[in-house]
């Protein structure tokens, strides 16, 4: 985790005055087929390990300690592999469309021992994470939104688990519009921290941008929940109540 003062968190009401009301696509991973998907093969050497893509169950390895997904969509995801006796292992991927990414997990046998690093090396390490943190947030400051993600791309290799790297970077695929990226990071965010009600009202402001209206106001819902103070929680709750109630009118009128 970075140590010293917590990330600057971009404030919801600011996020709203950048991204134009917009609704494509649908949040969460649909199952599709056909050349436009990819497929990840993965491998870990022993039966029974259980894998997820961004949250969500892929499946299980077989007695050969295979798996074969399909119809993943041709973005950026974290897969979750956890195997019997061994530390759950996050991959982050972007597999190619029409083509088969390969994913190994190196068995515990041959990855051998690792201790503790150092107090300097932990010290140095937390260093370039501020260090990159802070340039990230002020190329995003200044419009660079590249750049930044690639610094906080490079800060969250450092620090895989921290959830703030992946709440930054979800905030800052929701300033660009890139709906689909930021759920991805906001998930990955709440599964390091499943209580931080920002990250679940930003991942229900990018569900709902991406017509998945009852996954959002289930995330507007907690947020709430975890938040009680915070007005423009209820409020993006309330909206996403009428999106329903319409959605639901619009159903029936088509019966």
């Amino acid at each position: 985790m970075v140590t010293g003062n917590k990330p600057r968190r971009v404030p919801l009401a600011i996020l709203i005055l950048l991204v134009a009301a917009s609704s494509i696509g649908l949040g969460f991973p649909r199952r599709k087929h056909g050349s436009h998907f990819a497929k990840i093969a993965v491998e870990t050497g022993a039966a029974g390990c259980r894998v997820d893509v961004d949250g969500l169950p892929a499946g299980t390895t077989d007695a050969q300690g295979t798996l074969m997904i399909s119809d993943v969509a041709p973005n950026e995801h974290y897969v979750h592999i956890d195997c019997p006796g061994q530390p759950e292992s996050t991959h982050f991927i972007s597999p190619d469309p029409g083509h088969t990414l390969e994913l190994k997990l190196q068995p515990a046998s041959e990855m051998g021992s690792k201790g503790e690093p150092s107090p300097v090396a932990m010290l140095e390490n937390n260093q370039e994470l501020r260090s990159l943190l802070s340039e990230a947030i002020d190329l995003r400051s200044d419009g660079k939104f590249p750049q930044a993600i690639q610094m906080l791309r490079r800060a969250a290799m450092l620090d895989p688990d921290n959830p703030d790297l992946h709440h930054e970077l979800g905030n800052t695929f929701l300033m660009i519009r890139d709906w689909d990226s930021a759920r991805v990071e906001l998930l990955e965010a709440l599964r390091h921290e499943p209580a931080d009600a920002d990250a679940h009202n930003g991942l229900g402001y990018a569900l709902e941008k991406l017509g998945e209206i009852q996954p959002a106001l289930d995330q507007f819902r907690v947020a709430t929940r975890l938040d009680p103070t915070d007005d423009s929680y209820k409020d993006h709750y309330l909206e996403a109540l009428g999106l329903l109630a319409a959605e639901q009118a619009q159903k029936k009128k088509k019966k």
